[in-house]
């Protein structure tokens, strides 16, 4: 005679209070945490995703993890927990499976290595749920920041600082599964280290070459003059170079340069723009000279400078010929004449070998 005896186990139920993150993607795969009480290490343990069914790993009386799956359509579904595969909590704390995000482009696209890039980010499907949950940041390659919603398919984020090079970036909703889309940031190292000429009038409109490294073509390029009220466009040359007009100033004086590839943010440096009273032209002598040309001409007006001639930028144009200059003081210079056809011609004066005086 045998006998076989069975053993039968009541245990607490088990009673799901919350979980995080409270949202994940369509496709499935996060991996989510609940905390409740009466969860026990048994094979049969699982969540319950609305209809979905998938294994758990019990850590704790009070906390489990199991990763979401794949549902039919995005929306809200309850999740349970059973610790032996029949018996499921009823307490319908919800989980969100989001519609699928996207990030399409940033703008500006470049920033400093320093960072602090403004960065608008357009794509779609933007959560603002996710957002109020704190669950919305931006990845720049392996840096995480926080991100700030505007609308279902425009968010803003900060740049980090990051080495010179092309990083991507993504986005989360839940903290955890970021886009893949593969959309680019590009941080740079910009360099102005020279500029051409060195001075212009205070009426801005100079043609100012600037001299540099690391430029690239951008609807975004800048430069800005210090104590200038607002920065003026730039125009790409080739990596090393770049060109703008000065802007108009209130007086004379020395301005830093600065230049930017993404209208925000600006080089440092000591490269200096000095603005100088437009020089000025009010009789010269004599009046008249041989069409051969050779004529000493004096010119005399005013705002003449002495570092202009150092700088061989001193000049008299007669009609469309340009001749050296030579300084005698702040009012008075001499050049001679150059050949030309019998008749008038206009004589004007360049401190900068670019801005004339006007005839």
């Amino acid at each position: 005679l045998y006998a076989t005896s069975l053993v039968f186990t009541y245990r607490t139920a088990s009673v799901v209070r919350s979980i995080h993150p409270v949202a994940g993607a369509l496709t499935g795969g996060t991996l989510v945490s609940v905390y409740g009480s009466g969860f026990v290490d048994a094979v049969g343990a699982q969540c319950m995703f609305g209809l979905a069914a998938v294994h758990a790993r019990v850590l704790s009386a009070g906390m489990l993890e199991c990763v979401s799956p794949s549902p039919a359509e995005a929306g809200y579904v309850s999740v349970e927990v059973t610790m032996n595969g029949q018996d499921f909590s009823t307490d319908a704390v919800l989980f969100e499976y989001q519609p699928a995000v996207e990030v399409h482009a940033l703008e500006p696209s470049r920033g400093p290595v320093a960072g602090g890039t403004y960065v608008n980010v357009t794509g779609a499907g933007f959560s603002q749920r996710a957002a109020l949950l704190g669950y919305l940041s931006c990845r720049f390659n392996l840096t995480v920041v926080a991100a700030v919603w505007v609308s279902s398919f425009e968010v803003h984020c900060v740049a980090p600082e990051h080495p010179t090079g092309v990083v991507s970036v993504e986005l989360t909703l839940n903290d955890q599964q970021y886009t893949t889309d593969g959309v680019h940031f590009e941080y740079q190292d910009v360099v102005a280290h020279s500029i051409e000429p060195l001075n212009g009038p205070v009426e801005g409109g100079t043609r100012l070459s600037v001299l540099g490294a690391h430029f690239r073509e951008s609807a975004t390029l800048r430069c800005r003059f210090e104590e200038s009220s607002s920065a003026v466009v730039a125009r790409y040359v080739d990596a090393s170079q770049l060109e703008c007009a000065t802007p108009a100033q209130s007086g004379s004086g020395s301005r830093l340069v600065e230049v930017s590839m993404n209208a925000q943010q600006f080089s440092s440096g000591d490269v200096a723009f000095t603005y100088v009273a437009s020089a000025m032209v009010s009789s010269v002598w004599p009046e008249r000279g041989a069409a051969e040309g050779g004529t000493p001409i004096t010119v005399y007006g005013a705002n003449f400078l002495s570092v202009s001639e150092q700088l061989d930028y001193l000049h008299c144009r007669f009609s469309t010929r340009v001749i050296r200059a030579t300084l005698l003081d702040d009012h008075t210079l001499v050049c001679n004449t150059s050949a030309s056809f019998p008749g008038h011609v206009p004589l004007a004066v360049t401190l900068n070998a670019r801005d004339f005086s006007q005839s």
